[in-house]
C-alpha cells in the first residue's frame, strides 16, 4: 500500500507542534523516519517527504500561520535542514534508539 505523504506531512506537523523541548521535536522526527523506513520507503521519498515538511514549516514560519510555538517550529526547520544536508541520513536513523 504507499504511502500517503500528505496525511504523514500533516501527522508530523500536529506531532511538531504538540512536542515539547527540542529533544522531543528530535524524537517524533526520527520516530517517523523510522516507521517510513519499517513500511518500506525508499531513501528518495524519505528525503523528499523532509523537504515537504521542511517548506511547510518555512512556509507557517514566513506566514506566522498555525504556529503555536514558532521556536518549536525554527527547531524543527534546522533538525530537518541538518537531516537533508546528511549523506545516508537514513542509516544513522535506523541506529538511534528512541
Amino acid at each position: 500500500m504507499p504511502t500517503d505523504f500528505n496525511h504523514e506531512v500533516n501527522k508530523i506537523i500536529i506531532l511538531i507542534s504538540k512536542a515539547k523541548g527540542n529533544s522531543n521535536i528530535e524524537k517524533v522526527i526520527i520516530n517517523c523516519i523510522k516507521e517510513l523506513i519499517e513500511n518500506g520507503v525508499d531513501d528518495e521519498s524519505i528525503l523528499h517527504f523532509l523537504k515537504s515538511v521542511s517548506d511547510f514549516i518555512n512556509s507557517a514560519i514566513k506566514n506566522k500561520k498555525e504556529v503555536f510555538n514558532l521556536s518549536s517550529y525554527k527547531y524543527a526547520k534546522d533538525f530537518l535542514n541538518t537531516l537533508l544536508e546528511m549523506p545516508y541520513c537514513r542509516h544513522w536513523i535506523k541506529t538511534i534508539k528512541s
